[in-house]
């Protein structure tokens, strides 16, 4: 049985801390699509005196009276049902009155999902719902969550400091996507590699993550699931397009682009024929969004390169966005054999950038204690990763390669990047160095270790 609901340990500790506070809570969780938001907020209130009401793009009219049905149902108060409402300040005003005549002083909690859906129908809603909290509901023993998936909404309208309900939050949390070890949950059947072979191509969403069989090869997986045709993660690309930007073929060119290797801004300017200006202005949207990283090399603030940081995006724009033509005819066939021939490199890259995640997550614990991770290259030269600590001055050059190495490998490979380490100047004259190698295998790791090297493969994940 595949699980609903996985590891969100910290996420549900936050909510249940902000619970038991002795004060009112307005707290905003916010994500993107299919992250798993409502099955936090479901899980959450098990058990609770609270009533969940999902926003819809329908009238403001047709919200409150599904609102009115939820809460009345929900926290058994049906003669809430019956009543009328002119405005969200006349529906929670009476709401309040409900909760004053009640006998039971257990805190109540209000979960708005898709809030943002209540912006796009009438902008006036965050003034709105700023007076229904400071006129209303701040006083009652009461917890109000507000949940979006229109992040850029979400940033601009809830939590931005232009908006009525900037400080009025007492708590927020971006909800952001599963970390590698709960994929096993989701797939028992897998082995380490086809773990991370289906994090490269789907990240740690788990509503794609709950599509996948397991009984089933990644490639397999792959042709069935996003290959084909009607198939939801084969429409799921156009779909968050749609969902988050309404100059959609905009930000599709240039995700595309991306896709295929662009990723500067002056290769973009040149791929897309856009001026500078504006795509650097989509660019910062696409960033704000966490669908792309802008990467600077360590202590360079100018240039850099574009990365498209979410796993699905990444995979869906290469290999499918890229090959509609033939996937609309039908023929999978000769995409998944161009995926199966391009894997390789593919999964490559993204192992780079998912051994930054795992630093993030702790997922690696390295022999010195580090207060940046930086990538590092100038004209042919370039260092995976570098570890750095401006206090104590240690440095670790790491070499990231998602392959089997011998142990005549991986003494190669360190030789090469100590050679390398050379060009870098950070604190040249007082730093103390340190070199890891983290690989798909690698032989001879007691060896490596022995001569002072940080190795790591997959056999010391904790999957």
């Amino acid at each position: 049985m595949i699980p609903k609901f996985v590891n969100r340990e910290r996420e549900l500790e936050f909510l249940e801390n902000c619970y038991k506070s002795d004060s009112s809570e307005f707290i905003v969780l916010y994500g993107r699509r299919r992250v798993g938001k409502t099955e936090l907020i479901q899980k959450f209130i098990e058990n609770k005196k609270a009533a969940y009401c999902l926003a819809s793009k329908d009238t403001t009219y047709e919200n409150m009276n599904e609102f009115k049905r939820n809460i009345a149902e929900q926290l058994n108060i049906p003669l809430f049902s019956k009543i009328e409402s002119s405005s969200w300040l006349d529906f929670f005003r009476t709401f309040a009155e409900f909760l004053d005549n009640s006998t039971d002083d257990t805190k109540t909690i209000i979960a708005i999902d898709e809030f943002s859906y209540l912006i796009e129908i009438d902008r006036a809603v965050p003034s709105l719902f700023q007076n229904i909290w400071d006129q209303i509901l701040k006083t009652k023993n009461i917890m109000v969550i507000l949940c979006g998936s229109s992040v850029s909404l979400m940033q601009t309208e809830v939590l931005g400091y232009k908006s009525p309900l900037y400080g009025r939050r007492t708590g927020q949390w971006e909800v952001t996507e599963l970390h590698l070890e709960s994929l096993k949950e989701f797939m028992p059947n897998y082995d380490r590699e086809s773990i991370m072979n289906t994090f490269f191509v789907l990240g740690g969403i788990p509503a794609y993550l709950v599509q996948w069989d397991n009984e089933k090869d990644v490639f397999e997986n792959i042709e069935y699931l996003i290959l084909s045709k009607g198939k939801y993660l084969y429409e799921e690309g156009d779909f968050l397009l749609k969902q988050e930007f309404r100059e959609q073929w905009i930000y599709a060119l240039i995700l595309k682009k991306l896709s295929l290797g662009y990723n500067s801004l002056g290769k973009l300017h040149s791929a897309t024929n856009m001026d500078k200006s504006n795509l650097s202005k989509y660019l910062n949207t696409l960033e704000n969004l966490r669908i792309i990283r802008h990467i600077l090399p360590l202590h360079k603030r100018k240039g850099g390169i574009y990365v498209i940081s979410d796993e699905y995006f990444d995979f869906w724009f290469k290999f499918v966005y890229s090959n509609r033509d033939k996937l609309e005819l039908g023929n999978k066939e000769v995409v998944l054999e161009k995926i199966k021939r391009e894997f390789s490199s593919y999964s490559g890259r993204r192992f780079e950038y998912l051994v930054e995640k795992m630093i993030g997550w702790g997922h690696l614990t390295f022999p010195i204690e580090y207060t940046d991770i930086h990538k590092w290259w100038h004209k042919e030269v370039e260092i995976d990763l570098l570890a750095t600590n401006d206090e104590t001055k240690d440095i670790m050059f790491i070499e990231c390669k998602w392959k089997s190495l011998s142990l005549r490998d991986s003494l190669r490979i360190m030789e090469k990047l100590k050679e390398k380490s050379t060009f870098v100047g950070w604190n040249k004259k007082e730093r103390v160095e340190h070199f890891g190698l983290i690989a798909k295998k690698i032989e001879g790791k007691d060896v490596l270790r022995e001569k002072g090297f940080f190795v790591f493969d997959l056999e010391d994940l904790h999957l």
